[in-house]
């Protein structure tokens, strides 16, 4: 407990996106809902060097999903036109619920997480060719601003690298 925040803090829902890079194919499933495939299913994706940088990525647009409603079932193709099938087991890879932040205990604002959960954060699913990566990134509140004389920046949202996959 530090400041009236019980720490480490978790999290019991989460916001979703998939960034989808150098495939001919793609096709995403997850909570029951497969609207991700529309923009890139059957169609070349951009390469990551032509598209948002991972630190500028929006904030997720697939908001508070529930933890969890079962794994992301994938299927796309690489650009050599090997096709691949894979699941993704979030409650395995964030079985312990943390939220992954950089702000240091004394730098969040007393009694801001005074049971202990965070705001949701953001699980970022990257398919990249043959690379499949899970990322995290939380917006959490800071005491002082993190860019001097801004009183707007008084938060933090740094992206984590949880699991990586080769296929």
């Amino acid at each position: 407990m530090v400041d009236g925040n019980p720490l480490p803090l978790r999290f019991v829902r989460h916001d979703f996106a998939v960034h989808v890079y150098d495939t001919l194919a793609f096709y995403v499933e997850y909570n029951g809902d497969g609207f991700f495939a529309s923009n890139y299913r059957n169609t070349r994706s951009p390469s990551y060097a032509d598209s948002i940088p991972r630190e500028r990525w929006p904030t997720a647009g697939y908001s508070s999903v529930a933890n969890w409603p079962g794994p992301v079932k994938l299927r796309w193709t690489s650009l050599d036109g090997v096709e691949h099938t894979a699941e993704i087991d979030f409650p395995r890879i964030f079985a312990d619920g943390l939220t992954l932040h950089a702000v240091p205990d004394n730098e969040l604002p007393a009694g801001m997480y005074r049971q202990g959960i965070s705001t949701d954060p953001e699980i970022h699913l990257e398919v990249d060719n043959r690379t499949v990566r899970v990322y995290q990134r939380a917006r959490m509140s800071t005491r002082t601003e993190q860019v001097p004389g801004n009183r707007y920046t008084r938060n933090r949202s740094d992206l984590f690298l949880v699991a990586e996959y080769q296929y």
